[in-house]
């Protein structure tokens, strides 16, 4: 099956179809190569019984035998996953050609809990900008990752982002210790210093924790040719007229600066950080969730 690119995705209309499509074709270039750290556990085939769950009918079988069959899987243990969402006013944003952050985000969570939910681990979701928006419990239940992919459907972006503070909450919320995942482009109006000091909160609290910083391509360079007027998408009284020419060099030094802090104090605190831009394929977020999956189940 032909992987999804993120432009191809400019909508979040029919996200748990395009989120199954997504892991759908994940999965079958996953059987296809001998993929070390991110293993299903496929066990076996049965054939299908009144009653099971149509997730999990082999389609490539049904093609080569005219019979259903069930993918059976090695239920060795299950975890528990929490999915946190950046839909503050900065996500809503993306240069020429490209998906906006928002939607990029949008598909990764969405295809994150559909692979979740075929792994049989307890979902949860919760929406932040300046705080909690949304809050979905986690739950290993039949039609969870349809609740969570509706719950991220409805989100708008807007509002500022306060990373520290949505991390803080859920420290308190998450009664349960598991795997955290952290979407978002870590613009924290508290500054990255507090944001870092709630993920090490969380991970004291002995989470697992993965960060996924989405950016704009854009972003990272600042490839603009014109002068441009820039303006704040958390605060409309932001706008500066500048020539990127002039600013590119001092703009790519803070930027790079600003990735690096994460990059190296997730590393110092053993928390798993990986930055994507919006043209990045979805595969490397589901492969690192299999991955830290992995790890943790040994």
């Amino acid at each position: 099956m032909q992987s999804i690119r993120p432009a191809d995705l400019t909508s979040l209309r029919g996200l748990e179809l395009k989120a199954r499509s997504i892991v759908d074709g994940f999965l079958a270039g996953l059987h296809a190569s001998p993929l070390k750290g991110a293993s299903l556990d496929f066990a076996e085939h049965r054939e299908y019984a009144a009653g099971d769950d149509l997730r999990k009918l082999d389609w490539k079988v049904l093609g080569s035998k005219d019979k259903l069959f069930i993918r059976q899987y090695r239920e060795e243990s299950t975890l528990t996953a929490n999915i946190l969402l950046d839909v503050s006013g900065s996500m809503n944003y993306s240069s020429p050609g490209l998906i906006k952050k928002n939607e990029y985000a949008a598909n990764i969570a969405a295809s994150l809990a559909y692979l979740m939910s075929l792994q049989h681990d307890r979902v949860g979701f919760l929406a932040f900008a300046e705080g909690v928006l949304t809050l979905l419990p986690p739950r290993a239940a039949h039609g969870q990752a349809s609740a969570v992919i509706k719950a991220i459907e409805a989100q708008e972006p807007s509002g500022k982002t306060a990373v520290f503070k949505t991390l803080e909450a859920a420290g308190k919320l998450f009664r349960r210790r598991g795997l955290v995942i952290l979407i978002s482009d870590l613009y924290d109006s508290g500054g990255p210093e507090e944001a870092m000091k709630y993920l090490k909160y969380l991970a004291s609290k002995g989470n697992d924790l993965i960060v996924f910083q989405v950016l704009d391509r854009s972003e990272l360079g600042l490839e603009l040719d014109e002068p441009f007027l820039f303006e704040g998408l958390e605060d409309k009284d932001d706008v500066i007229l500048a020539n990127p020419e002039l600013i590119r060099h001092e703009y790519r030094r803070v930027m790079e600066e600003f990735i690096g802090y994460f990059a190296k104090e997730c590393v110092k605190n053993g928390i798993d950080y990986r930055l994507l831009d919006n043209s990045a394929s979805f595969s490397l977020p589901l492969r690192a969730y299999l991955a830290r999956r992995e790890k943790m189940l040994k």
